[in-house]
């Protein structure tokens, strides 16, 4: 793992859109990642055996409605997350997409190699321990963020 600060090309979109209206990704193309409901959370990798669809609607008596989905992939140089938080009649949907080898002249960040710890946060302890991410700066807009890769920690 390097930690040396590298130049890429950083992508941030944030949008709030009605629930009705809304289409969740599929779940499939991603390569890591958890869903959470009202009432408990599980790792993608569960999710996809489960044979569960994702749904802005009520899943069942026992999980309750889905809350958020955070999924993450890395695929042709590029990394890319996805952040779905269920808003009260709508849904905020936050992506970023990072490319690790961009042209020179299209460079907008730095970026590097890090391992952050994730602190039993959650009763499910879906991810505890060390967790690979990179770390991304944007010093034109002051933006600083990690982003989940894929880990085999956990």
């Amino acid at each position: 793992m390097s930690n040396q600060y590298r130049q890429g090309y950083f992508n941030f979109i944030s949008r709030e859109i009605p629930v009705q209206d809304y289409s969740f990704p599929d779940p499939a193309g991603w390569d890591d990642g958890f869903v959470a409901y009202s009432a408990r959370e599980e790792r993608l990798g569960d999710f996809l055996k489960n044979n569960a669809v994702l749904s802005c609607g009520h899943v069942s008596q026992k999980d309750g409605y889905i809350m958020e989905v955070n999924f993450w992939r890395e695929k042709n140089s590029v990394l890319e997350e996805v952040c779905i938080e269920r808003l009260d009649g709508s849904v905020l949907e936050q992506r970023w997409t990072l490319e690790i080898e961009p042209a020179p002249e299209k460079a907008n960040c730095f970026f590097r190699d890090v391992e952050t710890m994730v602190r039993n946060g959650t009763e499910s302890g879906i991810f505890s321990g060390a967790m690979d991410c990179v770390e991304v700066i944007q010093p034109d807009i002051r933006m600083h963020v990690f982003m989940s890769r894929r880990t085999e920690h956990g």
